[in-house]
């Protein structure tokens, strides 16, 4: 879970000074609450991280991570089953729309398959 704000820009707001810590961890905790409060309510995550992995139904051709925007994709496996694990594949058609959505031009698979 990302922050949506920093400790400085809400002391600022609520006018505390700078140097002032007495109540820092007490609004530390309030914005990782709000922010999580606010992810859940949205269902996605605001925080960017690089190399993040997404699981999703293999039956779907429209893909909607709860990350994003999302600036590439680096890798596409399959999973069938635990023993197999999963299985690179070789994708080179597919469209990033809006920095949310990938688009495939057909399914990698089937709805038991991830």
């Amino acid at each position: 879970m990302g922050n949506l704000a920093q400790l400085s820009a809400i002391k600022t707001r609520l006018e505390l000074p700078a140097g002032d810590t007495q109540d820092d961890s007490i609004l530390t905790n309030f914005i990782k609450l709000v922010s999580g409060a606010f992810e859940d309510h949205c269902n996605r995550k605001f925080d960017r991280q690089a190399g993040v992995t997404y699981e999703f139904d293999a039956a779907k051709t429209e893909i909607v991570p709860e990350r994003y925007p999302i600036e590439a994709i680096s890798a596409w496996d399959l999973k069938s089953d635990e023993t197999s694990g999963w299985v690179a594949q070789t994708i080179t058609d597919y469209l990033i729309r809006k920095g949310c959505v990938v688009t495939l031009p057909s399914s990698l698979g089937v709805a038991a398959q991830q």
